[in-house]
């Protein structure tokens, strides 16, 4: 390291400089560069990104995987003015017979599995209008199919067997009642994700008594 003096001071005070300056550098080298690295990580901790002196860049960790977003596939059972919707076991709110389609299971046929498990009700594959993919929760989405009947099925004759277990150990029913519900009222009960696919969906039940199917099929 070379040191420049100022020529017009004393010798005492250009002896005073002298060892100054070598004895920080002594005290760089003595901590191994710790000063520098301690700058370097200020600079990577502030720089968001950018260029940093030298031009290089701070390393920025991986990206997290994409992960692909759950479906869920549920059926809206309707005549056209009303819909039948199940009580959650615990819980304030009506909902659809709706769940997870299982791996390499379709939808479609998800959607009557789920119908079937959560009422008892039973629909052909032809008989359910496909209402399209739509966003539901942050990491879900809701696959609807609506099932036109000329006429609702009784709810007091439903019954869920599609069963979960309570925080308390209790197993519960996935709907502990059923009821037939008009559209304004049915949007109340639902949850508000729920309620907004629905209300997307609900211009397109605009049908005649033509569109309907003639009766509801009960499980043998």
């Amino acid at each position: 390291m070379e040191v420049a003096f100022d020529p017009d001071q004393d010798a005492a005070t250009r002896a005073k400089q002298g060892v100054s300056l070598l004895l920080g550098v002594a005290v760089l080298e003595g901590c191994g560069g710790e000063v520098a690295d301690d700058r370097r990580d200020c600079r990577r901790g502030g720089d968001r990104g950018g260029p940093r002196a030298g031009g290089g860049r701070r390393h920025l960790m991986p990206p997290k995987p994409h992960r692909p977003r759950a479906l869920s596939c549920g059926v809206l059972v309707t005549d056209g003015p009303s819909l039948l919707l199940g009580h959650a076991s615990r819980s304030p709110r009506w909902d659809i017979p709706k769940g997870i389609a299982e791996p390499g299971e379709s939808p479609r046929a998800a959607a009557l599995r789920e119908l079937a498990e959560e009422t008892g009700l039973r629909a052909d594959p032809e008989q359910l209008r496909d209402l399209g993919r739509h966003a539901y929760l942050p990491a879900k989405d809701l696959a609807l199919f609506a099932w036109h009947v000329r006429a609702l099925p009784d709810p007091a004759a439903l019954v869920c067997a599609s069963c979960y277990t309570a925080r308390d150990g209790a197993v519960l029913p996935e709907f502990d009642r059923f009821g037939i519900f008009a559209w304004d009222e049915a949007l109340v009960r639902v949850g508000r994700n729920l309620a907004r696919v629905m209300a997307d969906v609900r211009p397109l039940f605009a049908l005649t008594a033509n569109d309907a199917i003639d009766a509801v099929r009960s499980p043998e």
